[in-house]
């Protein structure tokens, strides 16, 4: 069977079985699907008894991902970082009705600092602060300015310590996850996304791994067949097709702390 497999003279062929194969492990398969994102940040806050409290969106660009949240559950607040001025000020006429939604026009970080945002267009969803290659009819450009803070910068902002961080910032993730190293006791479960990006900014899933192991968590992926709990590193999960990881605090329960 293998045989004939090879012998297939369809490159698409093969290419698109690559495709089906890592989705099937967890490898691109939630891609745009963010009622069963929310599900899964869900399923990991309540194996350790708890819900969404105090939620972080960051990169929440139009605000898709929030408004499948509020759909799903009522956290208390939800602080929605958006560096894009077009995008920030689309998310503020969004949840203008909603008094626990706060909107921030600022970037996650390491580091407080200043830096230009690059996309195909204003408020687009792929701008970051790394110029992307040029691909295909894509043209990337110059879009604004924008500010970066550390999540550790804002503490003042939060009467209540956020349990639940979503990260889909271009590239940037594991540089924010750095600056917010003090919330660390509260953050229960973080959701962050790994794909393409990560090789302009040079990050490996390697990275990652470590950083999340060193600092208590477990990691998950979202397969076929549901969550899958990650035990150990591996180099197949250096692939840049674009996937949301989840990572669960082992060190300090819910009830521990309250």
């Amino acid at each position: 069977m293998i045989d004939f497999l090879l012998k297939i003279p369809n490159e698409n062929f093969y290419e698109r079985l690559v495709v089906i194969a890592n989705r099937s492990l967890g490898k691109g398969y939630t891609r745009g699907c963010l009622a069963r994102e929310i599900s899964n940040c869900i399923k990991l806050l309540s194996s350790m008894g708890s819900q969404p409290r105090v939620v972080i969106d960051a990169g929440a660009n139009m605000g898709g991902w929030t408004g499948a949240l509020i759909k799903l559950c009522k956290p208390e607040s939800v602080y929605l970082f958006e560096p894009s001025l077009t995008a920030s000020d689309a998310l503020i006429a969004k949840f203008s009705e909603l008094d626990y939604v706060h909107v921030l026009n600022v970037g996650l970080g390491g580091q407080g600092r200043h830096a230009k945002l690059y996309g195909d267009r204003a408020g687009s969803v792929f701008g970051s602060v790394f110029v992307r290659p040029k691909v295909g009819d894509e043209s990337w450009k110059l879009l604004e300015e924008i500010e970066i803070v550390t999540l550790q910068s804002l503490e003042q902002e939060f009467t209540t310590p956020p349990n639940l961080l979503k990260l889909d910032i271009e590239g940037m993730e594991l540089e924010a996850l750095q600056g917010c190293e003090g919330f660390l006791s509260s953050i229960e479960v973080i959701q962050f996304e790994f794909g393409g990006v990560n090789v302009l900014s040079r990050t490996f899933f390697l990275d990652f791994f470590t950083w999340f192991t060193e600092h208590g968590f477990s990691l998950w992926k979202d397969t076929a067949r549901g969550l899958k709990k990650i035990t150990k590193y591996d180099y197949s999960y250096e692939t840049f097709a674009t996937v949301n990881y989840y990572a669960k605090q082992e060190k300090v329960t819910s009830k521990q702390r309250h």
